[in-house]
């Protein structure tokens, strides 16, 4: 996302201020290869109020934007990986991949598992909606 989760809480919050917007405010995560940048995400999650992760299981996979390829499609400048734009930097800077679509879903984890589904559930206490 282009946008930080906590500007997002923030937005719901100042929507409609006499409702209860944590009710319905989950957090699409996507297992980062990196544990510790996945945990990351989650405890913040859980600082911004959002009251349930709806964990991404299957891979990302980006489509192949043929129009994107020939016109040479970059993002403009300032949009980032927001959520993650610390780590998302420090990876870009170690590869050579020219498709930002697939440097971005080279840092997710495609192999995840029960295991996996496990170790979330020992880090925090909200619930996990598997998608």
């Amino acid at each position: 996302s282009s946008t930080t989760m906590e500007n997002v809480a923030k937005e719901m919050n100042s929507y409609r201020p006499d409702m209860n917007h944590t009710s319905g405010r989950w957090f699409q995560l996507y297992v980062l290869k990196n544990r510790s940048v996945t945990e990351q995400l989650i405890k913040r999650a859980e600082a911004s109020g959002y009251s349930a992760l709806c964990l991404t299981v299957d891979c990302v996979v980006s489509g192949k934007r043929e129009a994107n390829e020939r016109n040479r499609f970059t993002y403009p400048p300032g949009i980032r990986a927001e959520n993650f734009v610390e780590h998302f930097e420090a990876e870009r800077s170690k590869t050579t991949e020219t498709n930002m679509n697939n440097f971005i879903s080279s840092l997710y984890d495609c192999s995840i598992n029960w295991n996996d589904v496990i170790w979330l559930k020992s880090i925090t206490s909200l619930p996990i909606v598997l998608k």
